[in-house]
């Protein structure tokens, strides 16, 4: 399966930025990548942060600077799963031929960052025209067209310019292609104003031609949530409809060893318990460098993990961290086909936001509205709030999330580091539960 997402960045001055790439990155073992609205004018791949940290997962990388402040492009793939040859680069789009290694399908592909101002898009829509295949061949855009197709595509703010809206949906009707429908947020841009000045748009989109729907019938795109000042756009390919789930994490081993097992059974220290509960900080699990951390814990009705996860955040507010913490586990829940929750969060305002969604900050709503629509796919859900000092374990699981590079799930286990916690935890009947943040 072939994964890539178009990711507009929207400056790389926010901390949590490589971050958030290297998550996606790792979890969803891409094949493609693209950063879009760089602001880089003069990109080196010999001295460019992002690129050097990226060449451990791309061999390849080909750009286009930004004019200033506005715009850049860098593309990046893994030569080992597709061919991609550079067609055409423009200033505000790369078009390229992609070949599938693995079974020989081929396409046209072009990756776009619209003008933000719309009064230049119509030369730029001309231009993407004549790109258009004069021989059936598979095509598909994808990226940031920073318009709208239609009034529904925009709530707040002043009604969209009907002109520049027509242009644009002439453009796709002329060179012949359908958005695909995206799952998750319906809104990919936000102002991020904090009152009823609030304005939301969809101005990200992947759009095929009939031939490359035919060859990719099951391709879908999800809208991640918009955190901090991220979009995201991405769409994977597969050649069966069991091909369209999206993982966020990396498996690792999760057997016990004979000497793990025997650190389990141990009692508690009281110089153990001590730790565990001196550890537990006024944040979620704020490290040495005011990092933060993110962590869950899927548990049966015993008490039994059966699945737990953690990774490393930047500069995000506790209510923040705590809707990426349930989101990620329940996509761990979904994969894993555990489809009975009773989630227990400790913080009231989320829990409170999920069962009243009009009365939620601003910064937390779109990842809400994610988790309502992925909360939908289980039999039976309820989120329940609990007080923190009962929720230690998933604190122990965040502090292991500062030593991680990458998203990590223990499937049957936990890390090495919450044994003891585990162990304070289940002997504490008001602590056990089906799922924990």
């Amino acid at each position: 399966m072939l994964i890539w997402p178009s990711w507009n960045r929207q400056g790389s001055s926010w901390l949590g930025f490589f971050a958030q790439v290297q998550h996606l990155v790792v979890a969803l073992r891409l094949d493609i990548l693209c950063i879009l609205d760089t602001k880089i004018s003069d990109f080196d791949p010999a001295t460019n942060k992002i690129a050097s940290k990226l060449s451990v997962y791309f061999d390849n990388v080909d750009f286009v600077n930004s004019d200033g402040q506005s715009g850049g492009i860098l593309l990046f793939w893994n030569s080992s799963t597709v061919s991609l040859n550079v067609i055409f680069k423009h200033n505000r789009f790369i078009h390229c031929h992609i070949t599938n290694i693995a079974n020989i399908k081929s396409w046209v592909h072009t990756f776009v960052y619209a003008y933000p101002a719309k009064k230049m898009q119509l030369d730029l829509w001309n231009e993407i025209e004549t790109l258009k295949p004069q021989n059936d061949d598979s095509w598909v855009l994808m990226g940031d067209f920073n318009n709208v197709a239609s009034s529904e595509e925009k709530i707040g703010g002043r009604d969209p310019n009907t002109v520049y809206m027509h242009n644009f949906v002439r453009f796709l009707n002329y060179i012949n292609v359908t958005s695909l429908l995206a799952e998750g947020l319906p809104f990919t841009w936000s102002n991020n104003h904090q009152d009823q000045t609030i304005i939301f748009e969809k101005l990200d989109r992947v759009v095929a031609n009939p031939s490359w729907l035919q060859i990719f019938p099951f391709a879908c795109v999800e809208n991640l949530p918009m955190v901090g000042v991220l979009r995201i756009v991405f769409s994977s390919v597969g050649n069966q409809a069991g091909n369209k789930d999206f993982f966020f994490c990396d498996i690792i081993d999760g057997g016990i060893s004979e000497i793990d097992n025997d650190l389990i059974l141990a009692p508690a220290t009281m110089l153990e318990v001590e730790k565990t509960v001196n550890s537990i900080g006024s944040l979620k699990a704020p490290g040495p460098d005011e990092s933060r951390a993110a962590g869950y814990i899927l548990r049966n009705s015993d008490g039994n993990s059966l699945v737990a996860g953690a990774r490393r955040l930047y500069s995000l507010n506790a209510h923040v961290l705590e809707c990426l913490a349930l989101k990620d586990g329940l996509l761990a829940a979904k994969r894993f086909n555990h489809k009975n929750m009773l989630v227990e969060g400790d913080l009231l305002l989320v829990i409170s936001s999920l069962r009243d969604l009009a009365n939620a900050t601003w910064k937390i709503k779109p990842i809400l509205c994610d988790i309502l629509h992925l909360a939908h796919w289980f039999d039976n859900i309820s989120f329940t709030h609990i007080f923190r000092e009962a929720n230690f374990m998933t604190d122990a699981l965040a502090n292991t999330g500062h030593a991680l590079q990458c998203p990590k799930i223990w499937v049957d286990s936990y890390p090495p580091q919450a044994f003891s916690t585990f162990q304070l935890d289940s002997s504490q009947t008001g602590c056990l539960g089906g799922f924990s943040l």
